[in-house]
């Protein structure tokens, strides 16, 4: 491993029926979209194995009790948590805060075009000091959230969801006296173009 102190959490949802992927319900039903949810779970989760940059942790909702979480634990080298926090920018900064001063990259599973060396550039910008590394969307949001030390006042008062969470990052970033260290803009898989887009690829 080329950072054996650093981490790389990934955020995943359970795959139950009609509850992930719900943009694409209406274009592609509930059944397909749990089985598309797994897929970039177990996507995203080889990237990582094939990258070997650091250890990786699998962060669960509801909780890490599903069997398809086992079953990722089982073939990639994974450990386990559960996400606690009342909202999106509570739950990232709970994992990220896990491991205290420990340089730490956090991703969703619905990033096609995130691989090692996009992750690699994450991490050693951590390593020569930066307090925050962003990777933007496409449609506004960031892919990509990493820190040695997280400060929950970076995810207040932010919008999620929409197309202002980025920009309100940024500002939040900026209030603490702060510069982020910005990675190239990647596009994250929500709805049915975002679906055709990654099947051409």
């Amino acid at each position: 491993m080329e950072f054996p102190e650093a981490r790389i959490i990934v955020f995943a949802k359970a795959p139950e029926l009609g509850r992930v992927k719900t943009r694409l319900i209406p274009d592609i039903g509930a059944k397909a979209a749990t089985e598309l949810h797994q897929s970039l779970v177990l996507n995203t989760l080889q990237q990582l194995s094939r990258a070997a940059l650091c250890p990786v942790e699998l962060w669960c909702a509801p909780d890490n009790e599903h069997p398809f979480f086992n079953e990722c634990q089982q073939r990639f080298d994974v450990s386990l948590h559960t996400q606690h926090g009342d909202d999106l920018g509570m739950r990232m900064h709970h994992a990220l805060n896990h491991s205290s001063r420990q340089p730490a990259l956090l991703i969703g599973c619905d990033i096609p075009e995130i691989d090692g060396d996009y992750l690699r550039q994450g991490l050693l910008a951590l390593v020569r000091g930066e307090s925050w590394v962003l990777g933007p969307a496409e449609d506004g949001g960031y892919v990509l959230v990493g820190c040695c030390e997280s400060d929950c006042r970076i995810f207040e008062d932010v919008a999620w969801g929409t197309s202002d969470v980025l920009d309100q990052t940024l500002r939040n970033v900026e209030h603490l006296g702060c510069q982020p260290y910005c990675l190239p803009t990647l596009w994250d898989l929500d709805n049915y173009m975002d679906l055709q887009r990654w099947e051409a690829m």
